[in-house]
């Protein structure tokens, strides 16, 4: 069955992540990093789109893309081939370097989007890469930072949208002021179509299921699906495993005895895990609400 086209809102911000083949390296040095970066530069600009942001991993990508009048997809498309072309022939192989095409997930909420920001730059420390943003060469950090840095990034309109939050700038590597409420949600300017995380009956995820759930949780968070559903306790797998659980019930509308049984574990655990995630919500962790609304919409999105 061919695939479906992908949904296109002329510009619409747009969460866009890729990873390697297999989650395997897509750059081992700077040479690769400055040819991807290069693709972005020429082919954005000549697709009427402007990139707000950006991380390249080792082996995967995290962007932040406005679309223009042209879909997403038609230089997306192209940059990951033309990188994949000049991949394999800078290390004679063939084959696959991406997993499947791109995942790109709406941003339509401010709060969301400033999350989002210090998310992907927050990235290589999560990862243990480096213990500092500004350590770290391949993100647009620097472009908010200093003004400059690898690649064209537009950084006036996060900027500005961080203005009305009583910021302007990046304070100790965070753009979200400390009195941003988790409940926020001023619309970005283009369809602002706000949906309450909390309410029970907020969304219809009718043919959701607990697998697909999985699978869009282990895309955002990068977390494989076999850790999620496993017993370790890392604090990365654990937050990801109660990303699930809230997404699953909350937003998918399971019971919670469903997801314990999929999960193999007890209800009363998954009551727990949920209540623990409520909690971090209501006290302003931006970061696992913007994971929530990746979830949401590509929960939306899930047929295209």
């Amino acid at each position: 069955m061919p695939r479906r086209p992908r949904l296109h809102l002329e510009g619409g911000f747009y969460h866009v992540i890729a990873r390697g083949d297999n989650k395997e390296t897509i750059f081992h040095n700077s040479k690769d990093y400055f040819s991807y970066l290069s693709l972005l530069d020429k082919y954005i600009p000549l697709n009427e789109a402007v990139l707000h942001g950006y991380v390249l991993m080792p082996n995967h990508i995290h962007l932040i893309v406005e679309s223009g009048t042209k879909p997403l997809s038609k230089f997306m498309q192209v940059v990951q081939q033309t990188y994949t072309q000049g991949y394999n022939r800078r290390y004679e192989r063939v084959g696959h370097v991406f997993q499947g095409r791109y995942k790109a997930f709406l941003i339509d909420e401010d709060s969301y989007l400033l999350a989002l920001i210090r998310y992907i730059h927050l990235n290589p420390v999560r990862a243990d890469i480096c213990v500092a943003p500004e350590q770290y060469p391949w993100s647009s950090h620097h472009h908010y930072a200093t003004g400059e840095g690898p690649g064209r990034v537009e950084t006036a309109f996060v900027t500005s949208v961080l203005s009305t939050y009583g910021g302007n700038t990046i304070d100790d590597y965070q753009l979200l002021p400390d009195d941003v409420p988790a409940g926020d949600s001023r619309p970005l300017p283009v369809q602002p179509t706000s949906i309450q995380i909390e309410g029970t009956k907020s969304l219809s995820i009718d043919d959701a299921s607990l697998v697909s759930i999985l699978k869009v949780v282990e895309d955002i968070t990068g977390v494989e699906a076999d850790q999620i559903t496993g017993s370790t306790r890392p604090r990365e797998v654990t937050r990801a495993r109660h990303l699930f659980i809230y997404c699953a019930t909350v937003l998918a509308e399971y019971q919670a005895v469903e997801v314990a049984h999929f999960l193999e574990k007890t209800a009363s655990s998954i009551t727990i895990a949920n209540r623990m995630f409520r909690d971090r919500l209501r006290r302003g962790d931006t970061e696992l609400r913007a994971a929530v609304e990746s979830v949401r919409v590509a929960l939306k999105n899930l047929t295209f």
